[in-house]
């Protein structure tokens, strides 16, 4: 069987109705471009992070690495404000110093160079804070490891035996208290910072599909009941399980939602919060990144060399208009 052009596109109109359309009201504040940006939370602050960058906003994309619960990054946060660091959290494993409190990515096999090295990061956030005007925090996880030799929750257990901790599922109270810290020691450094909440999207299985919810749901109510002035919530969440209801938007892992599916969400995050100016400026930058992609087969060719001119010509057009810009 064969169908025309109508009824194809009268088939995608109809699979387009069947989509619960979320509804976003615009945010109470718009992002110009070029705007200081900082993410923090979850591997998805990481997704979004990149493509703040990829568009040449000022972007400070999760520096203190991934993390999942707000009671880590509420802790980590006020900690690099206050330049303290909780050195019982420091731990010697397979030959490298690490600490329980960031991601496993920072690590040395000196203990001195590591506590050298989340200096700089906290040093990072003291110099930066007061030029951010937007920070995204994206909330993973309401199911927390208390370190059981501190009694304290920690972001990152480090592949230590799991006799050193105690698994939970933070309480609502929890979540929104330390949410509440957060928020406060973020205003207090930066009056002027609008904050937006999201709750990440990928989904967190190895415990299990309804510990996943139930950590989800937690997680949702204490960020609505944070909601203020300068507070917001963007539902990166309710787009990927509404909209985007198929595993075709998750990559393979069927966990992490793919790269269409982000860009889905970036799109609704455009219009939620970038001013008029930003939307009309990014198409043009996304032109010239296809332009720099291009790998000719012949560089030397006169058709080549005509291409290389042309996305010059459009890169020092763009750069006269909009001096910030670096395509280097």
């Amino acid at each position: 069987m064969c169908f025309g052009k109508a009824e194809i596109w009268n088939f995608g109109k109809s699979l387009k109705s069947q989509i619960s359309k979320i509804n976003i009201l615009p945010a109470g504040f718009q992002i110009e471009h070029p705007s200081n940006i900082l993410t923090l939370g979850s591997c998805f602050s990481d997704s979004i992070g990149s493509l703040f960058e990829r568009f040449k906003f000022n972007t400070s994309t999760n520096p203190f690495g991934t993390l999942v619960n707000p009671i880590s990054t509420a802790r980590l946060v006020s900690d690099a404000l206050s330049k303290s660091i909780n050195e019982e959290h420091l731990i010697q494993h397979d030959g490298l110093w690490k600490s329980l409190d960031y991601h496993s990515q920072l690590c040395n096999p000196s203990k001195v160079e590591l506590l050298s090295q989340i200096q700089i990061l906290q040093e990072g956030l003291n110099k930066q804070i007061k030029s951010y005007e937007v920070v995204f925090i994206s909330l993973g996880s309401a199911v927390v490891y208390r370190y059981l030799k501190t009694n304290e929750i920690i972001s990152n257990n480090q592949r230590l035996a799991t006799s050193h901790f105690e698994q939970e599922l933070l309480k609502i109270e929890n979540i929104r208290t330390s949410l509440d810290l957060l928020i406060k020691t973020l205003k207090e450094a930066n009056p002027r910072v609008q904050i937006v909440l999201t709750l990440s999207p990928v989904r967190h299985l190895k415990k299990g599909a309804v510990l996943n919810q139930r950590s989800k749901a937690r997680l949702l109510e204490g960020i609505h009941q944070v909601i203020a002035d300068g507070v917001h919530y963007f539902p990166a969440y309710e787009l990927m399980l509404d909209e985007l209801r198929d595993y075709r938007y998750y990559h393979e892992d069927l966990v992490h939602p793919s790269n269409q599916a982000v860009d889905h969400i970036w799109d609704a995050l455009s219009d939620y919060c970038f001013s008029e100016n930003t939307k009309i400026l990014l198409p043009e930058i996304e032109d010239v990144l296809k332009m720099l992609g291009h790998r000719p087969q012949h560089p030397e060719a006169h058709s080549s060399l005509e291409f290389q001119k042309k996305c010059r010509d459009k890169i020092y057009s763009l750069m006269r208009r909009y001096p910030h810009l670096n395509f280097k």
